[in-house]
């Protein structure tokens, strides 16, 4: 029977050897020091933020990471080789969410910027040049409520919307 050290397959009677003189079959090391590396920077993110929404643009390599490990996470349900119970340890210590919010988030950041915008104009934007992003929000907001977009707008949304006098229409239908 053969196995494999690295990518290189062994005969039972060398891996025998090798394991007699204490010859590491695997090493975990490098994986071990760049999980910690990135569980560093992730930590130095929420220090320095306070919330764990890190910028795709801004930091790729710790996006994904976190990324990873809600995916590893949720697919082990406990099995400890996917995920060992020390690295959920120190993701839970720093309060780590295993599911991200952040669309949530984000939807509410711009609710919030169009209520100071309808505070500070008396309306809502109106066109593309009048406010691109907050315009091309509330249109986004028009279309989920139709059902159209990759998600539906929630009832919560909607009641929020409509608090401050949404229209989901340009159109009157009087």
């Amino acid at each position: 029977m053969r196995c494999e050290y690295g990518h290189v397959p062994l005969l039972d009677e060398q891996k025998s050897l090798l394991e007699s003189i204490d010859f590491p079959m695997e090493s975990k090391e490098p994986s071990r020091r760049k999980w910690n590396e990135r569980y560093d920077k992730l930590a130095g993110f929420w220090k320095e933020h306070g919330h764990f929404l890190v910028n795709r643009r801004e930091n790729l390599s710790i996006h994904l990471w976190v990324t990873r490990q809600r995916e590893i996470y949720k697919r082990s349900s406990g099995r400890e080789e996917l995920l060992s119970k020390s690295r959920i340890y120190l993701l839970n210590r720093i309060g780590f969410p295993w599911t991200s919010d952040r669309l949530d988030k984000e939807w509410q950041m711009r609710y919030d910027e169009l209520v100071q915008f309808l505070e500070e104009h008396g309306h809502f934007p109106e066109s593309l040049s009048e406010h691109p992003k907050l315009y091309a929000w509330v249109k986004r907001q028009r279309a989920r409520y139709k059902g159209i977009g990759a998600s539906d707008i929630s009832e919560h949304q909607i009641e929020q919307l409509e608090k401050i006098g949404f229209r989901w229409s340009l159109y009157r239908s009087d």
